[in-house]
Formats: structure tokens, C-alpha cells, sequence
């Protein structure tokens, strides 16, 4: 007759090399998605910018719609019938919480404006670059922040 052996209760959990694995994989995914993730961000932060801008060119064509000129339409003037520009244009975009970019009347006469967005790179690893809108509506992005819209690809603000 033979006789069966019994094996012990078995043993249940994870070992050392399942948890290594697991951190591989968590190592892996974090590596991927970061990088992602502030490319997204950043994205966003542009994107708002280019929001408040058009709402800066806005309020700058109402106030040549009352006045029939650019001129003087800095965040201080106040246009006739109308509310100040500071209160319709930020200064900072996003107007709220931290600012990212800085937004500034660059040139502005009797028939032409330019809005200007300079980021702020303070605690920002990778800065969007400069935005740009003018009065004919032309838009720039200095996409690769070498401070010139010269480059390729940087006369329009496709994301």
C-alpha cells in the first residue's frame, strides 16, 4: 500500500521578485506619463493666455469703436461709455491664482495694437514662449522661447 504525503498548508502572499516587478511597472508608467502630463499642462497654460488675449483684443476694439483710435488705450485709460480696460483686460493671465504669463499693450497707436503674454518662468521647468495678437487679427507664438518669431511653425497659435 502507498502512502500519500500530505503537503503543508500553502503559503499565500507575494514574494520579493512579484514586488520588484510591480515596481518596475509603476517605474515604467511614471516615466511615461510625467513627461506627458507636463507637456498637457503647459498646453493649458497657453491656451488660457491666448483666451485672455482675446479678450484684451476685444476690449481693445471697443475702445476703438467709441474713439476711432488705439491710441491711449492702456490698462489705466478709460474709454468713453465703457469700463476700463484693467477691469476687461488682465494683466495676468490666468487673472486668478498664480500668474503664468505677464499680458502688456507692446504698441498701440491710432489704427494698430499689439497684445503681448511673456511668461513668467519662475518655478516652471519648460516655458510655453511668448504670445502675440495684433490688430489685423495675425497671431504669433514664440514656441521654442528664443524671444523672435522668426522660426518655423510660430505664426499661428495651433496647439
Amino acid at each position: 500500500m502507498q502512502r500519500r504525503v500530505q503537503a503543508g498548508p500553502r503559503q499565500r502572499g507575494i514574494t520579493l521578485i512579484e514586488l520588484l516587478i510591480a515596481l518596475v511597472i509603476v517605474g515604467i508608467l511614471t516615466a511615461v506619463a510625467l513627461p506627458l502630463y507636463t507637456r498637457y499642462q503647459e498646453r493649458s497654460y497657453a491656451a488660457q493666455a491666448m483666451a485672455d488675449l482675446g479678450v484684451c483684443a476685444q476690449a481693445l476694439e471697443r475702445h476703438y469703436t467709441t474713439g476711432f483710435t488705439y491710441a491711449n488705450s492702456t490698462a489705466a485709460a478709460v474709454p468713453p461709455a465703457a469700463a476700463p480696460l484693467a477691469t476687461i483686460c488682465p494683466a495676468a493671465s490666468p487673472p486668478r491664482g498664480d500668474t503664468l504669463f505677464n499680458i502688456t499693450i507692446t504698441a498701440a497707436d491710432a489704427t494698430t495694437f499689439t497684445l503681448r503674454a511673456t511668461p513668467v518662468a519662475a518655478g516652471r521647468a519648460d516655458p510655453v514662449g511668448m504670445l502675440e495678437i495684433d490688430a489685423s487679427g495675425v497671431r504669433r507664438w514664440d514656441r521654442n522661447d528664443d524671444n523672435d518669431f522668426d522660426d518655423a511653425d510660430e505664426d499661428n497659435w495651433d496647439i
